[in-house]
This record gives structure tokens, C-alpha cells and sequence, in this order.
């Protein structure tokens, strides 16, 4: 049974079930933990074959073709913060770049190891106040092309701030805004076509958007989810948003029209953690807290937005989710301590051309 799809705040029939992506394999090597129950964003893709996940005291990286891993990234040793726990990491291919964010407001910047190698740490220090329940890194996104076409991290922090970095090319980062909100922000998103606004989702039901080039913050509120949101993601032709809430409820945001979501998804069972678009912006994947990944085929130009749905069924605590760079490959990784894996499944036909304009 597919997940059920509500048009505003009615229910409408769910989608008829079509299997786009199909099960490829399922590694038992990798063991993804999941150390804060709330945050999932664990998982990161930097190629085909190229996974890199967060593990027992580190950052770990898969090697879908040689079918190993190795720690790419020691979180405990070799950097001056200490032992460090990670909350949320970040991976980019483009920018080189690996990051770890740890409970007390830690930031580990590295550069991406090849295959076997030990990544070569380029910055550590603390974003927040240590020792504190503010003090958590609660999601980092790193951008290739962020203000001004430059490099940039977005950090979202338990202080409820938010955070622009600017990435020297060596993968330094230099604070260039913090933006205050009135909650703790839990996932901060850059839009992909105006580098200059970003989507928050925090501890409210509604989500923000903020243009960062107003010191002051200038907010527009999202109203429509009951509960916290932990997830967001922006769709690449840059006006439609996804918001992921507690309620287990993933919604669709038009950016011109604010005033109410244009759709929702109903999750099978529990709160929606991770939400990540394919590359090519036809397919989303929205994954709950547990068991369940929901593959969404996302069309803005049809009048309901979420056309078709496939319900992936594993069994343990989701770590997140991870499109290859191609969008032909899905990695879930399961954090279980009888059935964890990082599962891959396959896109089970051509992809369709890109939805990049509304």
C-alpha cells in the first residue's frame, strides 16, 4: 500500500502503487548509528559508488564497487575538540569536503579522502556555546555555489540560530551572517536558484523563509504542520519546498503563494526525518523515523503535484537517505543492531526529463 497523498488539508485517494526504484543490494558491513533520535541526516552520496555515513567514533566511507568500508573521518582523535559525537554530517563532491556537527555545537571540516585514505582535517572548532542543551549542531548543508556563487555551509544550530559560512578553497569556513530565530532550528536549507533565501524548520509547527541578506532576519511564516519539523528540502527549479514534520506528514510549499501548502503526504507511521530530492527533480524521497521510505514521483506541473508513490519496506531506526549524483541509484541506510545495512536500490527505468520550471 502506497502512502496516502491529501491536496491541501482533504484527503484524496492515494496514488496508484508504481515501483520506479527496485532493490539492488543490501551491505551488512556498514553500520550506521544513529545517535540523537530526532536528526537523520547520516547519509551522503558522492558518486555511484562513493557512500559516506555516520558510524561507531567517526565518519565512514563505502565503496559500493570494491564493496568495503574504511573510517575516512576519526571523530574522536587527531583534531583539537575531543572526542566528538556526531549529530549530523555532510558530504559534497564538488566542494571536496567532508563535515561532522557534534551535541555541543561542534564543527569538523575535512577534506574528502580516495578510497582506504583518512581524511585530512582542515577545521575545528565549536559554532555554539559548549556544555548546553543549546549547544547541538542539528544539520549542516554544504553549498558549492551559495551568495554570490561562492562556497558556503549553512549550519542549523540548537541555539536557535542560523548560520551562513563562507568556504575558503581550502575548505575553511569564515561566519559572514547568524540569523536569530524564535525556536531551535533543526534543518536549514539554501534555495538552488536564489542563493539568498533560505527555508528553516525548527521546533514550531510552522516552517520560515529568510532572505540572508537582511541582517535582521526578515521572516515569512509557513503555517500548516501541527507538530516540529526535522526535514526540508528545496525542489531544483527553486519556487516548490518540502517541509517534514513529527506529525508524519511530508508538505509542498509554493514559495510565491505562502498562504497555505499545496499538498501533503501522510507517512504509514511515524514522524518524517529525512526528506531528499533525485537530481533531477522528478522523484522525492521522504523517509520516517523507522521501516519506511516513501518514493514520491514529484511533478509541478500536474495539478496535484504527487503523482505516483512506491512504500519501501526495511526493518530498524532510518539513518537518512541519499540519491546518487545521476539520481540512478537510492542508498537508505538502517541503523539495527540485528538487521542495520546500507541498502541500495536501483532506478528501475530511464530517467524523465528534468521538472525544473513551474
Amino acid at each position: 500500500m502506497p502512502p496516502q497523498v491529501l491536496a491541501a488539508e482533504c484527503c484524496q485517494p492515494p496514488p496508484a502503487p508504481c515501483d520506479f526504484y527496485t532493490f539492488r543490494y543490501s551491505a551488512r558491513e556498514p553500520r550506521c548509528l544513529v545517535a540523537h533520535f530526532q536528526l537523520r541526516q547520516l547519509i551522503y552520496a558522492t558518486s555511484r559508488t562513493a557512500v559516506w555515513y555516520a558510524g561507531e567514533g567517526g565518519l565512514y566511507g563505502w565503496c559500493g564497487l570494491r564493496r568495503k568500508i574504511w573510517k575516512a573521518l576519526d571523530t574522536e582523535h587527531g583534531h583539537a575538540l575531543g572526542p566528538l559525537q556526531i549529530a549530523t554530517a555532510g558530504a559534497s563532491a564538488q566542494l571536496g569536503l567532508l563535515a561532522a556537527g557534534g551535541f555541543n555545537g561542534e564543527l569538523l571540516l575535512a577534506k574528502l579522502p580516495c578510497f582506504g585514505e583518512a581524511a585530512r582535517v582542515v577545521h575545528a572548532a565549536r559554532i555554539t556555546e559548549p556544555g548546553t542543551a543549546d549547544g547541538i549542531t542539528n544539520a549542516l548543508e554544504l553549498v558549492p555555489d551559495g551568495p554570490g556563487g561562492a562556497p558556503a555551509l549553512l549550519a542549523s544550530n540548537n541555539d536557535a540560530r542560523m548560520r551562513l559560512f563562507a568556504l575558503s578553497a581550502g575548505g575553511v569556513p569564515r561566519l559572514v551572517s547568524e540569523h536569530a530565530l524564535p525556536w531551535a532550528v533543526n534543518c536549514a536549507v539554501l534555495n538552488p536558484t536564489s542563493r539568498h533565501l533560505a527555508a528553516c524548520v525548527g521546533d514550531a509547527p510552522e516552517a520560515a523563509l529568510l532572505d540572508l541578506r537582511v541582517p535582521s532576519g526578515q521572516m515569512v511564516t509557513l503555517a500548516g504542520h501541527h507538530d516540529f519539523s526535522f526535514a526540508a528540502a528545496w525542489h531544483p527549479g527553486g519556487t516548490l519546498l518540502v517541509t517534514g514534520s513529527q506529525e508524519s506528514t511530508a508538505r509542498v510549499w509554493d514559495v510565491r503563494q505562502p498562504g497555505a501548502a499545496l499538498a501533503a503526504m501522510q507517512g504509514r507511521m511515524a514522524a518524517v526525518r529525512s526528506l531528499r530530492f533525485a537530481p533531477s527533480g522528478d522523484t522525492l524521497a521522504v523517509a520516517e523515523a523507522a521501516d519506511f521510505v516513501h518514493l514520491v514521483r514529484f511533478c509541478p506541473q500536474a495539478a496535484n503535484v504527487l503523482v505516483e508513490a512506491q512504500a519501501v519496506d526495511l526493518f530498524g531506526e532510518l539513518a537518512g537517505v541519499a540519491f546518487s549524483p545521476c539520481g540512478d541509484a537510492l542508498f537508505v541506510g538502517v541503523s539495527d543492531a540485528t538487521y542495520g545495512c546500507l541498502a541500495e536500490l536501483k532506478r528501475a527505468e530511464p530517467p524523465r526529463a528534468a521538472f525544473l520550471a513551474v
